[in-house]
C-alpha cells in the first residue's frame, strides 16, 4: 500500500455564476459536491459536476470551476506516495466515498485520541477505493510520472522549473527520479529542460529580430551570459553568430 497522509478538509460555498480561476495544488485534492452543479475544465479533460459527485485533482493539474447554481463543496487534501492516481471524475456509485468523507468530518470534529492517525486511515480507504476504480497498475507509474514531468516541462520551460520539487511531488528523491527519467528519455531532466529552451531560442533567433537578451529571457534562461555560455556549448556558436549564419544562408538561397 502506498503511504497516504491527510492534509486538510475545507468547506466552501459558491454563489450561482461564480467562477474559480485556473489553479493547481501541490498535493491531491478530492472535491465532494454536496449541492449545486457546474463544470470543471482541467488539463486532463472537462467534467460536469452535480450533487453527490466527486472530482479528484492530481498534483499540478491545472483546473477551474464554473458554478451554474449555488454550490456547497467539501475539499479533502492529501499526500499520496508516488502519485499513483490520475485526475478522475466520479459521477455515480459515490455513496462509499461520501460515507468515508462523513467519517472523516466526524473525526476532525470530535478530535478523539489519535484522531489524526484515524484521518490518515480513512483517506487511505478512499485511495484504495479510487485505485480499484481507476485500474492503475503500480508497475506503470514510473512511466506515468516521467510522462507527467516531460509534459510539465514542455508547457513551462520558459518559466523557472524546479525539477527537485517536481520529483518530490511525484514521491521520489531527486537522485532516484533523475536516474528513472534518464532511463526512459535518454537524458537527465535538467538536460531535457535545456534542450527545450535551446529549441525555442533557436526558433526566436531565426524567426524574429528581437534582441538576443530578450531571446534569453523568453526562452527561460536567467540572464544573457548564462544563455550565451550554454548556447555556444551546445551549438559551437554564440547566439548572434547563429542568427547571422542562418540569415546569411537564407539570403543565399
Amino acid at each position: 500500500m502506498h503511504s497516504v497522509y491527510f492534509n486538510y478538509l475545507y468547506n466552501y460555498e459558491h454563489r450561482s455564476g461564480a467562477y474559480v480561476p485556473p489553479h493547481t495544488h501541490n498535493i491531491y485534492e478530492m472535491v465532494f459536491y454536496n449541492l449545486g452543479k457546474g463544470k470543471s475544465n482541467t488539463d486532463k479533460g472537462n467534467f460536469d459536476f452535480a450533487p453527490e459527485q466527486c472530482i479528484l485533482y492530481s498534483p499540478l493539474v491545472n483546473h477551474d470551476e464554473t458554478h451554474e447554481s449555488y454550490t456547497n463543496v467539501d475539499c479533502v487534501g492529501f499526500y499520496l506516495e508516488n502519485n499513483v492516481l490520475p485526475t478522475m471524475h466520479f459521477d455515480r456509485s459515490t455513496a462509499e466515498l461520501f460515507e468515508l468523507k462523513r467519517r472523516l468530518c466526524n473525526e476532525l470534529r470530535d478530535r478523539k485520541s489519535n484522531y489524526s492517525d484515524m484521518a490518515d486511515l480513512i483517506v487511505g480507504e478512499m485511495v484504495v477505493y479510487m485505485l480499484r476504480r481507476s485500474n492503475v497498475a503500480a508497475e506503470q507509474q514510473p512511466v506515468s510520472c516521467v510522462g507527467y514531468v516531460t509534459k510539465f516541462i514542455d508547457e513551462n520551460f520558459y518559466n523557472d522549473v524546479d525539477i527537485k520539487k517536481l520529483a518530490m511531488i511525484q514521491g521520489y528523491s531527486y537522485e532516484h527520479f533523475r536516474h528513472m527519467f534518464k532511463a526512459h528519455c535518454g537524458v537527465s531532466p535538467k538536460q531535457y529542460l535545456i534542450r527545450k529552451r535551446l529549441e525555442y531560442a533557436k526558433h526566436l533567433l531565426v524567426a524574429t529580430d528581437i534582441p538576443v537578451q530578450d531571446v534569453a529571457l523568453q526562452s527561460g534562461f536567467g540572464n544573457l551570459s548564462m544563455f550565451s555560455f550554454i548556447f555556444k556549448k551546445h551549438t559551437g556558436r554564440t547566439p548572434s553568430e547563429y542568427r547571422k549564419r542562418l540569415n546569411a544562408t537564407d539570403r543565399s538561397l
